[in-house]
């Protein structure tokens, strides 16, 4: 199967990409639906000094005054940017959850990690009035919507680390951080990634197909598996494992 495009041998229930932001990125939301919804979490790789990033409104801004806002002409700037939560001073490791229907919008000079589900509509809410399209009708829609009430994933994970912490539980996938200079699976009942977050790291298993070198920020879809495999760390002492819906 190597050199075969992944979707040819699977369906995978999400889409992991790199953020590389060398400027600011629009304002942004997904849609809202029982059938077409997109939660993400983003991961921080490398900030430069002072980098930032929007996750939410502002605590008891309401959602039609913000629309009201963005549909105006030539909207001011730092009145649409005051109505979002900013966070400043990023640094790696800081990971950020974004609920499908959250508005969102990545600084420059970021490089993240995203784990979301598949869908890739986006709403784009706020341009920097720098002339490219905008779907305010159909974002201001997917803010003012409920997210659908899905039970988060039930999935077993046996893992023999340092110290392992869950970052997202959303119904679709489920993101542990796991540190340590050696890491195993014992088992998992649901495929799996395997990300490389900090520097290389090595996968060896109980057969050589299993041996591979994950380079920095490289990510592997692993079966459900019964048996124990290790991760390497090599001294980056860290991967994140996100386990996935069937």
């Amino acid at each position: 199967m190597a050199g075969m495009p992944l979707d040819r041998i699977t369906n995978v229930p999400v889409v992991v990409k790199l953020l590389d932001s060398a400027e600011k990125l629009s304002v942004q939301v997904h849609p809202v639906s029982e059938d077409v919804h997109k939660d993400e979490m983003w991961y921080v790789l490398y900030a430069e000094p002072g980098a930032y990033l929007f996750y939410d409104l502002q605590d008891g801004v309401d959602k039609q005054a913000f629309c009201d806002l963005i549909k105006s002409p030539n909207p001011d700037e730092e009145k649409v940017l005051s109505m979002l939560k900013r966070a400043d001073n990023l640094k790696p490791g800081m990971h950020f959850n974004e609920p499908t229907g959250t508005v969102h919008a990545v600084g420059p000079g970021l490089v993240i990690f995203e784990v979301s589900e598949q869908t890739q509509v986006t709403y784009r809410l706020f341009d920097y009035n720098r002339g490219r399209e905008l779907h305010l009708e159909e974002g201001c829609k997917a803010l003012m919507a409920t997210r659908p009430n899905l039970p988060a994933l039930d999935a077993r994970l046996e893992i023999e680390a340092d110290s392992t912490e869950i970052l997202t539980e959303f119904p679709t996938f489920r993101v542990i951080k796991a540190t340590g200079d050696k890491i195993t699976v014992r088992s998992c009942s649901h495929r799996h990634l395997v990300t490389a977050t900090m520097g290389d790291v090595y996968i060896s298993g109980p057969t050589p197909e299993w041996n591979i070198k994950l380079k920095h920020s490289f990510t592997s879809l692993n079966p459900p598996f019964r048996w124990p495999y290790s991760i390497d760390t090599r001294g980056s002492g860290e991967v994140l494992i996100t386990i996935l819906r069937d």
